[in-house]
């Protein structure tokens, strides 16, 4: 437009140059600047700094499948030494020496046997226990307990219990004091003291020997009784009783109140030694039961 107005126009600058193309040159140089003040603009600026990227480790260096592993050569086998086909010799053998033959001696004669003794002839003990029956309550009778072992209820028959009652107090006044150990027995008590007394000697017969079994008892009668001396307990049932000051009493006085010694050293029945055990003879009945036993 001002191309069109200064040409409309006709001026002219002092250099002579129409004024509308002095304009043209200044209007081209203000776009140029323009023109480059926009890319400016439009440029990106300076980014900021990045880290730096850490640096990749090395490549690990792998075999190929395809490539064959190397192995190594392995040591050559020592050469074993030739092996010896022969066999080895045998060891000589010597020749085994027989031995000496002894010389032969005749045989001593064997002395003549010598006489057999003749062995006398000990013939085995006989127990031969006689049958007792059991005697009826009412005809026992309970003793004193002052007279028997820790107060023990023993009992006898009536005429047995009044005839040793009569020998205790006679004993006393000789100073001897008697106890009744065991009396009257029924057939249960004898069993259980029978089996004791096997167990302990391991035996029938031993048992025999020392205690009647049960339906054989003297014990059964209330007739028979088992004394000991008050003043040594270690004696009862023992056959040290027969060195008490007790025992002697009785082999002098006893016979005076109707008693005797059951089972004497030898006696007929085979039982053993027994200085403790008496009975009672002192009656037409006493006698009577205790026939057998003496062998009559």
């Amino acid at each position: 437009m001002i191309q069109r107005v200064a040409t409309a126009t006709g001026q002219t600058d002092a250099c002579g140059d129409p004024v509308h193309k002095r304009y043209s040159q200044f209007y081209l140089k203000a776009a140029i600047v323009a023109f480059q003040a926009v890319l400016g603009l439009l440029a990106p600026g300076p980014s900021p700094a990045q880290p730096e990227p850490p640096e990749p480790p090395p490549p690990i260096l792998s075999v190929p499948a395809s490539t064959p592993t190397e192995t190594l050569p392995t040591p050559p086998e020592a050469e074993s030494p030739p092996v010896d086909l022969l066999p080895a010799p045998e060891p000589l053998l010597q020749p085994e020496l027989e031995p000496e033959t002894p010389l032969l001696r005749p045989p001593e004669p064997e002395p003549p046997p010598a006489p057999e003794r003749p062995q006398p002839h000990k013939p085995a003990p006989s127990i031969a226990h006689p049958p007792y029956k059991e005697a009826a309550r009412r005809d026992l009778r309970l003793v004193a307990g002052n007279s028997t072992v820790r107060g023990r209820k023993e009992y006898l028959s009536n005429e047995a219990a009044w005839a040793f009652a009569r020998m205790r107090e006679a004993a006393i006044k000789a100073g001897v004091r008697l106890l009744l150990i065991s009396g009257f027995r029924d057939r249960t008590r004898q069993a259980r003291i029978f089996a004791k007394q096997i167990a302990r000697k391991g035996s029938l017969g031993a048992a025999l020997q020392l205690v009647a079994p049960p339906g054989f008892s003297e014990h059964h009668t209330g007739y028979a009784m088992d004394l000991g001396d008050a003043l040594y307990p270690k004696t009862h049932l023992e056959t040290t009783f027969e060195n008490t000051p007790a025992f002697r009493w009785l082999s002098r006085s006893a016979a005076r109140f109707g008693f005797e010694l059951s089972y004497p050293p030898g006696n007929a029945v085979g039982v053993s030694y027994e200085p403790w055990h008496w009975r009672y003879v002192g009656s037409k009945k006493g006698k009577t039961l205790f026939s057998a036993a003496k062998g009559g």
